[in-house]
């Protein structure tokens, strides 16, 4: 079993990922190619892809015993996930839907990015991804909330956007997690201006904003004034 391989081969999409390495694991269970440490680590993956990407599926913690019943209830985890990854898949599908029609009868604004613009929010949100799950200075619930919001961030992520308010709701939280970086936070607000100024731009070229409008600085003192 090369795990190498096959995270390297993963969709970008990451519900669709997630349900893959599942059904792998269930294919692999089923022809008895998954040692006892082979479904701990498999499982340690899955679960930890979950946590890295922010994704609402919880009560992922096993308490190994090293017993058959550590498969059993693998197993059983595992066929949770995947209903979890099916309801979040729903619900993305529902949203889109509701998008489809509110811009049809327009009740929304479209916003079309270039393909490099594209390409460019998408790595520094991996980056960004990076940096939040390395940072010591950020406790597991702020970790957790700015996750998701890079993961729905992600998830609106086409040539022609729909919304951006989850990343101006990023945007926003980011100021409150920048001073707990104290004097470390510049690879991290540079990653979020590097964003947030594509989407600035972008608004205020299709939407024909006055040149006065300019885009706002974001720092840990405007953060601070808020509260």
């Amino acid at each position: 079993m090369n795990l190498d391989d096959l995270l390297d081969e993963l969709p970008n999409n990451n519900l669709h990922a997630i349900d893959e390495l599942c059904v792998n694991y269930i294919e692999l269970l089923k022809f008895n190619e998954l040692e006892y440490l082979d479904k701990i680590e498999f499982y340690t993956i899955i679960t930890r892809y979950i946590d890295i990407h922010g994704l609402k599926i919880y009560n992922l913690d096993l308490d190994f015993k090293g017993t058959d019943d550590d498969a059993a209830d693998i197993l059983k985890s595992i066929h949770n996930i995947r209903r979890s990854v099916t309801r979040l898949r729903a619900e993305e599908a529902a949203e889109r839907a509701k998008n489809s029609i509110d811009n049809k009868f327009g009740l929304i604004k479209n916003y079309t990015l270039e393909d490099n613009d594209i390409e460019t929010i998408q790595n520094t949100i991996n980056e960004l991804r990076e940096i939040i799950n390395e940072s010591d200075q950020l406790d597991n619930k702020q970790k957790g909330q700015l996750l998701k919001q890079l993961e729905k961030m992600q998830s609106t992520l086409h040539k022609v956007v729909l919304d951006f308010n989850p990343f101006w709701g990023f945007w926003a939280d980011a100021g409150f997690a920048l001073r707990q970086f104290d004097q470390n936070g510049a690879p991290f607000l540079d990653r979020v201006e590097r964003i947030m100024k594509i989407v600035f731009n972008v608004q205020a070229q299709q939407e024909v904003l006055p040149s006065s409008f300019e885009f706002p600085k974001l720092t840990s003192s405007d953060a601070d004034s808020d509260e």
